[in-house]
C-alpha cells in the first residue's frame, strides 16, 4: 500500500493511501489494532493532512485541488465531508512532505518550490509565503 500521508491524533495514527481511492487505515496504540476507516474519495498520491478542532482534513495536491474532512467526534466515522476548496490552486501546491496544524489552519510546505501555504477550512482561504533560501 503506497502511503500518501500519515498523521497522529491522540492514540491513533491515520495512514492515508491516495492510490486506491484514498483508503484510510487507523492504527490504535491503546488496543494495538488496525482497522480500515472511511474512504476519502481523493485519488492523488500526494496530499496534505492536518487536524483542526475535531476534524481531520485532507487536501489533494496535484492539479485538481480538492479538500475533504472527517469529524472524529462522530460515532461511526463512516463518511468524509467536502470542505471549501482552497483558494490557492497552483499545481503541486499541496504536494507536501511536511504539514502541520497551526492557528486552526492546515499548513503545508510544498515539495516543488519554496512556498509555505496555509488553508483555513472555514472558508477555503489560503495564505502563501515564499521562503528564502540561505546559502
Amino acid at each position: 500500500m503506497p502511503v500518501s500521508a500519515v498523521i497522529a491524533i491522540g492514540p491513533e495514527i491515520f495512514i492515508i493511501s491516495g492510490s486506491d481511492g484514498s483508503a484510510v487505515w487507523i492504527f490504535d496504540f491503546q488496543t494495538d489494532n488496525i482497522h480500515r476507516g472511511p474512504g476519502l474519495e481523493l485519488y492523488q498520491p500526494d496530499m496534505s493532512v492536518g487536524f483542526v478542532g475535531t476534524k481531520l482534513y485532507a487536501i489533494e495536491g496535484y492539479s485538481k485541488i480538492q479538500a475533504r474532512s472527517l469529524d472524529l467526534r462522530k460515532e461511526t466515522n463512516q463518511s468524509y465531508e467536502t470542505t471549501p476548496i482552497p483558494t490557492e490552486q497552483r499545481e503541486f501546491m499541496w504536494c507536501s512532505t511536511t504539514t502541520a496544524s497551526l492557528n486552526r489552519k492546515v499548513c503545508s510546505l510544498s515539495i516543488h518550490d519554496d512556498n509555505f501555504v496555509s488553508y483555513d477550512p472555514k472558508d477555503g482561504s489560503c495564505e502563501r509565503f515564499e521562503l528564502r533560501r540561505y546559502k
